[in-house]
């Protein structure tokens, strides 16, 4: 066997303490024989100790024939290709985890199988493909996702043909949503300047231009010299923090002429991902 062919082999094989999707096969009185779903089927077995917290009298009142279980990797034999998992180790927020990440592969897989059809690519530029994807950003769909967020620019530098980014960039802008959120405030401004109403035209500016890539900030008139701020990003805590930053970049364009009142308004979801 080829070192290669053992880096592939060894790389087929969950590692220990890793949580991994798997489905009951068998049922016997020591534990229950599951198949790994993420890895082509393999073997594991979940002894009765490792099911629950406590004494397990019945197995059929925690786990069911088919049924998909999160579970947690407590032992792996490389050697014979052997894996003991448990269920007890395994919390709620674990598990939640766990099938967020399957959702997501699951989601990026079907997308990239897509992008595999249209191209007519072969088998093995398609996987080097993914692995040049996952390698960069850690997961293909992380990887998808920032296509979204920064358009085919995220995938400079990788070795990828140009067909190929074009084809993923418009499948993932097709098929998935960021999760954004807006936070809004108001600021009303002062300038005494000769030319006040210029500087303070060019101070909204620049605070319009300061927020980060995949944000947006948005200035409305809205009389009185006042002005609403809405800052849509990825979560409150990021749109409260550029909101306030926006804030200070006008503050400081203004000059020693210029001032602020600013108050922070509401808060709302905009949009779910998908």
């Amino acid at each position: 066997m080829s070192d290669q062919a053992k880096v592939e082999e060894i790389a087929s094989i969950p590692e220990q303490g890793e949580f991994v999707l798997c489905t009951a096969v068998d049922i016997t009185s020591h534990g229950v024989y599951v198949t790994l779903d993420e890895y082509n089927g393999m073997k594991g077995f979940l002894h009765v100790s490792e099911i629950a917290t406590g004494r397990v009298r019945h197995i059929e009142r925690f786990v069911r024939i088919s049924q998909k279980l999160v579970v947690k990797v407590s032992r792996v034999n490389v050697g014979r290709k052997e894996v003991d998992v448990s269920l007890r180790q395994v919390s709620g927020d674990d598990k939640k985890r766990k099938l967020l990440q399957v959702k997501r592969d699951d989601k990026a897989k079907g997308m990239l199988d897509i992008a595999k059809t249209r191209l007519n690519v072969s088998e093995v530029e398609d996987r080097d493909f993914r692995l040049a994807l996952a390698e960069k950003f850690g997961s293909t769909y992380d990887a998808l996702e920032e296509v979204v967020r920064r358009g085919p620019t995220a995938l400079d530098g990788l070795k990828l043909s140009p067909e190929y980014i074009d084809v993923i960039t418009e499948i993932s802008r097709e098929k998935m949503t960021i999760p954004s959120v807006f936070v809004s405030g108001t600021i009303e401004i002062t300038n005494s300047a000769s030319n006040g109403v210029e500087v303070i035209k060019e101070a909204l500016i620049k605070s319009e231009k300061s927020v980060p890539d995949g944000t947006r900030l948005q200035v409305t008139y809205q009389g009185s010299s006042r002005y609403m701020f809405v800052v849509t990003a990825e979560n409150y805590k990021l749109a409260d923090k550029i909101l306030k930053s926006s804030f200070e970049v006008v503050g400081k364009a203004l000059g020693k002429k210029g001032s602020i009142t600013s108050t922070k308004g509401d808060q709302a979801r905009k949009t779910e991902g998908r």
